[in-house]
Parts: structure tokens; sequence; C-alpha cells
């Protein structure tokens, strides 16, 4: 369980980091567009990877950083940290699909 826990928390501490190297990056008509967005996917990732290592040392686990399959494995065995997961991938999600639809235009 810890083990795939901490396959989340790594992905999203690589998000925060992909992030922050992106917003250093940003020029011309992106700074505009995505100077408000980057920063707020960094925090997201952030907080999320947050709750992640909370819940791992709930379980007397450490985070160490190996993404690999999960839900299936703590379904019905970890309902806690399967909602958890869960609402996380919910909202990755839904933050995709804004990208998307703003990418599309009008």
């Amino acid at each position: 369980m810890v083990d795939a826990l901490d396959s989340f928390y790594c992905h999203n501490a690589v998000v925060a980091l992909w992030a922050d190297a992106v917003a250093n990056r940003l020029e011309g008509t992106a700074i505009y567009l995505l100077s408000d967005e980057i920063p707020e996917v960094a925090d997201q990732a952030r907080a999320a990877a947050r709750l992640l290592a909370d819940r791992i040392g709930d379980l007397g686990g450490a985070v160490t950083g190996d993404p690999q399959a999960f839900l299936d494995m703590v379904r019905g065995n970890d309902d806690v940290s399967f909602a958890l997961v869960v609402a996380l991938l919910g909202a990755e999600t839904h933050r995709r699909a804004d990208v998307k639809a703003a990418l599309a235009g009008p």
C-alpha cells in the first residue's frame, strides 16, 4: 500500500518541479496566458504530495519514489487511500480538460 501511494507522491513532486521549470521559461504570449496557471499547477501538485506524504506516514511508511499501478490493488482494502487518490486524479483530469479547452480556443 505504501509503495503504491508513494508512486503518486512522486508523480506530484515531478509535476511541481516541471511546472516550476516551465514558469521560468515562459516567453511572449505564454507569459500572458499561463503566468497564473503554471504556478497554480505547481501549488496543487505540492498540496497533493503533502496529502499523500501524510497518508503514507499514517500507514507507517516513508516516501521514496517509484510510480506504479495503485487503484486496483487498494480498492476494497483501504478506502481512505482509494478516495484520496481518486479525488486527486479527478482534479488532474479537470485541469487537463481545462487546458485542452483553452488551447482549442473559442
